[in-house]
């Protein structure tokens, strides 16, 4: 028994010798757990990591890592040591002042928080606050507040007024431009131009030169810059070209403009039996060019089917039910000739003419009167003598109807001659205006002549817009105020 004893232990003691030379440390498999992290937390969700793999974490608000976000596994564990630390300012240095909150054990008193920003003082382009040196001293403003602000001549406030409110918002002062620049349409040198009309900064408004007349940059259109209108309010004359400068040897020009501006291409045709070449014209009678296109009918209709007609050829047309021509019939034809047709194919309703015209007080009819008069016929009215006319001096007959060029025939009936007092006395000069200025005319101005006056930009008119002259003297002058009379007076007004 002794001996089985002996050789068990051998046998046991052999086989630990044999595991314990097989171990090898190198061959353990390395692993760390989820550390714990005092004022922070994990952004993974494991407990265990392998060795290499990265361990993330954050820190409470007010807390930040003291080298990284994050950590890796190894053999002696996590590197770095994951921590938070509390992030601390060191006490400021205010010159002459003091302060808060200050720090004690228990934590901040009062405890720190941030408020809006607060507006500073309004600098307002164009434009002024009201009373702004006793706002002054309560600058920088809290959000809410708002005040009242004007805008500097040829400039206005979002609303088109020349005042308005700056309000201070979470985003600034409001509105961020307060003050626009406003150009006024009111006068055009050497063009059209029907009212007055206002318009903001990048707006633009086509502008009617006079024929001959264009804008300095050769367009149509002005547009409200911060300086004003660009280019200026002002046609200047230009080189133009007449149909009466050019004659076209066996051609002529197929447009129907008289007049273009210079550089402007102008088209022409051939007259039949001839074409264009390079170096001139040359006749070749076996090619024949057309010279009438099929016309435009209007209120009208033909039965042909053609598309173009040569020289001296005619086409048929009759006029739709209820219309005639303007040879009061049904049916007509027009004649292609070197410039086009010869009258434009055209249908009118059917039209009643009229009685005798209405008699006028102290006037009579200048024409010898008759029983009927047609359609679009006119009928002039002259005054006795020493009377003067006052309105109208003529009517039309409208299908059966007596029209004045503004008013309808009941109106007309107001129309009466004055007696005409010293009608040969004359009026002077035009009278100076102020800011303003009078629409051209030529001397001498006569008993009931009247001359229109306008303000110049920035400028309201107060009053009659002409003056009369009126027995040798000029009715009185119209204002021309600013925008700052204009107010005081509109609120003396009120």
């Amino acid at each position: 028994s002794d001996i089985n004893i002996h050789i068990l232990t051998t046998n046991i003691l052999l086989l630990f010798i044999i595991n314990i030379s097989e171990f090898n440390p190198l061959y353990l498999e390395i692993s760390c757990t989820s550390p714990e992290i005092r004022n922070g937390y994990s952004v993974s969700p494991k407990k265990i990591y392998k060795e290499n793999e990265i361990f993330q974490y954050k820190c409470n608000q007010g807390f930040e890592n003291n080298e990284r976000g994050n950590a890796t596994c190894t053999s002696s564990g996590w590197s770095p040591s994951p921590s938070c630390e509390e992030v601390t300012c060191n006490p400021p240095y205010i010159p002459n002042g003091v302060y808060s909150p200050q720090r004690i054990n228990s934590g901040w008193i009062p405890l720190p928080r941030c408020s809006l920003k607060p507006c500073d003082f309004p600098e307002i382009k164009h434009g002024h606050l009201y009373y702004k040196e006793r706002y002054r001293p309560y600058i920088p403003v809290p959000i809410g507040r708002q005040y009242l602000y004007a805008c500097d001549d040829n400039f206005v406030s979002p609303s088109k007024s020349y005042w308005g409110f700056i309000r201070c918002t979470k985003e600034g002062w409001l509105p961020e431009v307060p003050c626009i620049r406003q150009c006024i349409f009111n006068f055009v040198e050497n063009g059209h131009y029907s009212r007055e009309t206002r318009h903001l900064l990048h707006e633009s408004v086509k502008v009617d030169c006079y024929p001959g007349y264009s804008l300095s940059n050769g367009q149509n259109t002005v547009t409200c810059t911060e300086n004003g209108w660009s280019p200026p309010l002002k046609c200047i004359r230009i080189k133009i070209c007449s149909k009466n400068d050019i004659e076209i040897k066996s051609g002529f020009l197929s447009e129907s403009d008289f007049i273009h501006n210079l550089n402007k291409r102008a088209q022409y045709k051939c007259k039949p039996s001839y074409v264009i070449e390079v170096d001139g014209w040359s006749t070749q009678p076996p090619v024949l060019e057309k010279s009438c296109d099929m016309p435009a009918f209007e209120n009208a209709k033909t039965k042909s089917n053609a598309t173009w007609f040569k020289l001296n050829d005619k086409l048929d047309y009759e006029c739709n039910v209820g219309f005639e021509n303007r040879f009061n019939r049904a049916k007509g034809s027009i004649v292609c000739q070197d410039n086009g047709w010869s009258h434009k194919p055209t249908c009118y309703d059917q039209v009643q003419s009229c009685h005798p015209p209405p008699p006028l007080f102290n006037g009579e009819v200048k024409e010898t009167k008759k029983e009927e008069y047609e359609h679009n016929e006119v009928v002039v009215y002259n005054c006795n003598p020493r009377f003067l006319m006052k309105g109208p001096n003529k009517i039309q007959c409208v299908d059966g109807t007596w029209t004045s060029f503004i008013h309808t025939v009941s109106s007309l009936s107001t129309c009466i001659c004055e007696i005409y007092i010293e009608e040969e006395r004359t009026c002077g000069a035009i009278p100076e205006l102020d800011h303003g200025f009078a629409q051209p005319s030529d001397p001498p101005y006569h008993h009931g002549d009247s001359v229109e006056f306008h303000c110049t930009e920035t400028f309201t008119m107060i009053g009659d817009r002409s003056i009369t002259c009126i027995s040798g003297m000029w009715t009185q002058l119209p204002l021309c105020v600013g925008k700052t009379t204009l107010l005081k007076f509109t609120l003396n007004e009120v």
